[in-house]
């Protein structure tokens, strides 16, 4: 696939999470190291890709500290260490001495933002207070530019399980209801972790 990929020239790879399936659940940033050395630049394929497309990527479970994990389970720090030495990326939106990655970029008239929902998941919450007031700031600012919004989730946003937003229904109902009163139609979801290619 990373062949075919290279061969339409594109401008970049949108990656909402799951990199590799390392699950690196250490608070040593040393093994989330190796997994981007051995299941991401030693591969040839992908590591020929990446020399020549650049990536715009968010982490999720697997590729952050283990599967269904969040940023309660310790090995946030060594995950940020690991990721800021070997991704390129955008400025985050969090605050200084924060461990997330959320992040945004324009092409043309096209607004990425890319939500963070594994560093700062918590019991109740998807998102920090810091994370959401960002989002919706950069939602508001598109709007207000005449720009479409590409919001990047790593997980399901309609979906109904414990590990995506179903878990999170005042979260999400939070930002239906934003969408909703701002009247934002300027906005589509590309989700990660679904396992499947669909449209909806």
């Amino acid at each position: 696939v990373y062949d075919k990929m290279r061969d339409m020239n594109p401008l970049f790879l949108l990656m909402p999470g799951d990199l590799h399936y390392a699950n690196p659940s250490s608070s040593d940033a040393e093994p989330h190291r190796i997994a981007y050395e051995e299941k991401v630049l030693q591969q040839p394929r992908e590591s020929k890709f990446l020399k020549d497309i650049p990536i715009a990527y968010i982490w999720d479970d697997h590729d952050f500290c283990g599967d269904n994990n969040d940023g309660t389970s310790g090995c946030g720090l060594a995950a940020y260490q690991a990721y800021t030495e070997y991704v390129p990326h955008y400025d985050f939106g969090a605050p200084e001495g924060s461990r997330s990655i959320y992040q945004a970029f324009t092409v043309g008239r096209l607004r990425f933002i890319m939500t963070d929902l594994r560093s700062e998941r918590r019991e109740g919450d998807i998102m920090s207070i810091d994370q959401k007031n960002w989002f919706k700031k950069e939602v508001m600012l598109a709007k207000k530019n005449n720009q479409m919004v590409c919001w990047v989730s790593s997980v399901s946003y309609s979906g109904t399980r414990s590990d995506n937003w179903g878990a999170y229904p005042e979260s999400r109902t939070e930002l239906g209801n934003f969408f909703r009163d701002s009247n934002v139609t300027n906005l589509f979801i590309i989700s990660g972790d679904a396992h499947m290619l669909a449209i909806d």
